[in-house]
């Protein structure tokens, strides 16, 4: 039963590895959300490559909301996704509003805080899309391939 993973990764690969684009485009308009590269296309094996090591190396969504649910006031989660501005804002809204407590201020930061986690529960699908893309690319560059230029978000 080994085998069947791997098979499932493989197939799954290949699903995702056709849903790109690989041509030059136009205008740096079309590119928008589709993996392309200028000059150079990537073959299958290249492709499965890149989306095993993926699959591999990206972030997981079971560590990032098991962070998100245990230290979650701390921003232990975004740090864990990269978001290390974020995280520190986080941490330090969460120390004042602990600090500031006994004043009745603190209260006000410590809900802003829960507020925050909770919205993060909808936002980590995201940030890890996010970061799967940002490897994607980065493994294709380092495949010596030139990316189309990038778009900003």
């Amino acid at each position: 039963m080994v085998g069947l993973p791997v098979r499932r990764a493989v197939a799954y690969s290949l699903r995702v590895a056709h849903a790109y684009t690989l041509t030059l485009p136009a205008s740096p308009r079309e590119s928008r959300g589709r993996l392309e590269f200028c000059n150079n296309a990537l073959d299958t094996q290249q492709q499965i490559l890149i989306e095993q090591r993926v699959t591999n190396d990206g972030k997981s969504a079971v560590i990032a909301y098991l962070l998100l649910v245990f230290l979650g006031a701390f921003g232990a989660h975004r740090f864990y996704l990269g978001k290390t501005g974020t995280g520190v804002a986080m941490l330090l809204l969460w120390i004042v509003g602990l600090l500031t407590l006994v004043l009745g201020v603190g209260l006000i930061a410590l809900a802003a805080v829960g507020i925050w986690a909770f919205v993060d529960l909808f936002l980590i699908p995201g940030m890890i899309r996010e970061d799967q893309e940002r490897l994607r690319a980065r493994l294709a560059f380092d495949m010596n391939l030139r990316p189309a230029p990038a778009i900003p978000a």
